[in-house]
């Protein structure tokens, strides 16, 4: 029924080759579907014209987005140090758009991307999102909402609200990992981008699929 994949950090022909492993389903992005791979061009492409497919924001699509705010406009207040997305892999995002400014129409699909994803499967509640909800406000009172979500680090919460199954991407430290409350709830992370594998998981079942990263 759906199909939920993790960071794809600009890796077009590895993401095609996990979907062809897959059964039938939804494609879902638990967002970074840019940078540091050589083909982020053609990942947005794939979602921006695939029915079916949903991306969610990442931290990785807010760093361009805000990079591309600034250079347009300097007097822009972005949330960003300078270089900071090119650092994270931002410069492989450029040369793959030709060192050209994407198109209107990548940034809106790109700024319009939401920030979590809810479905009730079978009775069964799934949460997705880039990373682990947070937990309360955060140290930096300056820092936002949008931030706090696509940035935590941190291990995810169980309680009476959070859902039956939570997955999310983002933080490569744990790569491939599952939590479980003891009471049935479960949380699992499938950024395993630091070992150079992409990893999916299809709803309701659970089943992991995995492609080592075949564009270099």
């Amino acid at each position: 029924m759906y199909n939920v994949i993790g960071d794809i950090a600009g890796q077009y022909k590895t993401l095609k080759a996990l979907i062809a492993k897959m059964p039938e389903g939804k494609v879902i992005s638990v967002g970074d579907i840019i940078d540091r791979g050589p083909r982020s061009k053609e990942v947005v492409e794939y979602f921006m014209n695939t029915p079916n497919t949903e991306v969610l924001m990442g931290n990785h699509e807010h760093m361009m987005i805000e990079f591309y705010k600034s250079r347009k406009d300097p007097q822009y207040q972005t949330e960003y140090s300078s270089g900071i997305w090119q650092m994270n892999g931002g410069s492989a995002t450029v040369v793959s758009f030709d060192h050209r400014v994407p198109s209107k129409e990548v940034f809106k699909f790109l700024e319009t991307r939401p920030l979590e994803l809810k479905l009730d499967i079978d009775g069964k509640s799934f949460y997705i999102s880039h990373a682990f909800a947070p937990s309360g406000r955060s140290i930096d009172e300056e820092e936002s909402e949008l931030v706090r979500k696509i940035w935590n680090r941190n291990q995810p919460i169980f309680n009476s609200q959070s859902a039956d199954v939570q997955i999310c991407g983002h933080n490569s430290q744990f790569g491939l990992r599952y939590w479980n409350d003891g009471n049935g709830k479960k949380a699992i992370c499938i950024d395993t981008s630091r070992d150079k594998v992409l990893t999916g998981i299809h709803l309701p079942t659970l089943t992991l699929y995995q492609q080592e990263y075949i564009d270099y």
